[in-house]
């Protein structure tokens, strides 16, 4: 079995099994503000240009602590970094807030493949006191 295979199975059987198609889909059409779905509190939506100064600091307070302790000496530093991916013309990210607060982010770019649109996640990140809980 391919790991894209693998992958497509394990979210296939996943709780984001319901939102597969919007994901996977030849057109992901969204008629809702860019909003794609709410759970548990939790609203899961496009991100957008606003967005990033808010990601780019919960991207320097995630990956500056535990388990991986890189070194982002400055929030500027994070924010060029997520800057050059979001310029990437084939970008889309998807934000989870709870309230006005932004607790996820994922942000990728989509790729033509012999079987359709794949979509590439470049950066994967979930605010510290969140993780591990199905985000």
């Amino acid at each position: 079995m391919s790991i894209k295979t693998a992958v497509k199975e394990h979210f296939q059987q996943a709780p984001i099994a319901d939102h597969w198609a919007y994901f996977f889909s030849e057109e992901s059409v969204n008629e809702m503000n860019d909003l794609i779905f709410t759970d548990n509190g939790l609203e899961i939506r496009k991100f957008n240009s606003s967005d990033l100064d808010n990601c780019s600091k919960l991207f320097k307070k995630v990956f500056s602590s535990d388990p991986w302790y890189d070194v982002w000496n400055s929030l500027e530093q994070a924010r060029n970094y997520l800057s050059e991916l979001i310029k990437n013309p084939s970008f889309e990210g998807f934000v989870a807030c709870e309230g006005s607060d932004i607790v996820a982010v994922c942000l990728g770019h989509n790729r033509s493949w012999w079987s359709g649109q794949e979509f590439f996640v470049n950066e994967f990140f979930v605010e510290n006191e969140m993780q591990g809980n199905g985000i």
